[in-house]
This record gives C-alpha cells, sequence and structure tokens, in this order.
C-alpha cells in the first residue's frame, strides 16, 4: 500500500504530517501540485510545473489552447505513469477567473477528475471531488 503526504502540507489532529493511503486523493495531489507549481518555483526543479501566470494574463481562446497544450504536456513529462483523458482550461474574460479541469485514468482503470480555479493569480478553489466515473 503506498502511503503519499497529503496535498496541501497540513498536520493532522495527532500532530503529525497528514498523509493518505487512497490512490484517488493521491493522484488527484499529483496533478494539483503540477497545475498549481508555476515553473522556476522550484529550486531543484524548475522545469516542475505549468506557467498559469501567462495563460491568467493573456486571456482568451489563444492562452486557453496553449495552456491546455502545456499542462498535458507538463503531465506527460511530469507524471508519466498517469494516463490523461481530458485537460480542459478555461477562462472567464468578464471575471478574470481561469478553471482548470483535468480527467485521468487511475492505474486500476477508474476515471476521476480534478479541477483548479484561480483567480487574480491565486489559487481560490480546489476540488477533490473522488468522483468515479464510468466508462
Amino acid at each position: 500500500m503506498t502511503r503519499a503526504i497529503s496535498y496541501p502540507f497540513s498536520i493532522d489532529t495527532h500532530g503529525h504530517i497528514a498523509s493518505t493511503t487512497d490512490p484517488r486523493k493521491i493522484w488527484q495531489d499529483r496533478v494539483r501540485a503540477v497545475i498549481n507549481t508555476q515553473l522556476g518555483d522550484r529550486v531543484m526543479r524548475p522545469g516542475f510545473g505549468v506557467d498559469t501566470e501567462t495563460a491568467i494574463l493573456n486571456y482568451g481562446t489563444p492562452a486557453e489552447n496553449e495552456l491546455t497544450v502545456n499542462l498535458k504536456n507538463a503531465f506527460v513529462s511530469l507524471l508519466p505513469s498517469l494516463n490523461v483523458q481530458k485537460v480542459k482550461a478555461t477562462m472567464d474574460s468578464a471575471s478574470a477567473v481561469l478553471t482548470v479541469e483535468v480527467w485521468f485514468n487511475l492505474p486500476d482503470k477508474t476515471l476521476t477528475s480534478t479541477t483548479v480555479t484561480y483567480s487574480a493569480g491565486v489559487v481560490t478553489s480546489e476540488t477533490n471531488p473522488y468522483e468515479v466515473f464510468t466508462q
């Protein structure tokens, strides 16, 4: 059984580092870590993450398409064992809210998703719905 530190980092009620053994949570946390990390943020891994800030500043269909491609490429290079089914980045130009949705298969072939929403360059919500879809 795999155990991983929960994302975002936190301390549980017993004073220990929060962790999980649920494969859905582990993979959703990994996906959200890639989405929420800006290129260059990690000193020892400057190529880890995606440049979402540029997409927020250059909103519109071309930026959405570029971000979607960049996300797909990031998942292929950073999470090669993840089977991504669909990536969708949408920008509401009126409110400048960017929403990134990712659907992927877990190693046991269960389809699940995670969503991250940015407003003014700051993560405003993350869903970790543990939704399971039938194929």
